[in-house]
């Protein structure tokens, strides 16, 4: 388990919202970028798929690559950044 997680706190958030007060949701997408806030969002995504049996979508993105770059560097700098997103989501998705 991440060490974020190791808290507990997903436990906390799974009586916020009431079965027949909620609407019912299927799929939640949560932004990554390693960051406190998006380790809270994920949090919250937990509790919040816990209670509707909802499935969670890890989103990652990488900025554009300017297009002066191109040929061999643009593909190892592609594979370069698909690495390091690859490496970054890897405690996330071990939850």
């Amino acid at each position: 388990m991440p060490p974020f997680l190791a808290s507990g706190k997903v436990e906390e958030s799974l009586s916020f919202c009431q079965p027949e007060l909620c609407m019912e949701i299927s799929k939640i997408m949560v932004p990554i970028d390693g960051s406190e806030h998006s380790k809270h969002a994920l949090l919250y995504a937990l509790g919040l798929a816990q209670g509707q049996k909802a499935t969670i979508v890890l989103l990652h993105c990488y900025g554009r690559i300017p297009m002066l770059i191109g040929g061999e560097g643009r593909i190892q700098l592609t594979k370069e950044l698909h690495e390091e997103s690859e490496k970054l989501m890897e405690p996330f998705a071990a939850s």
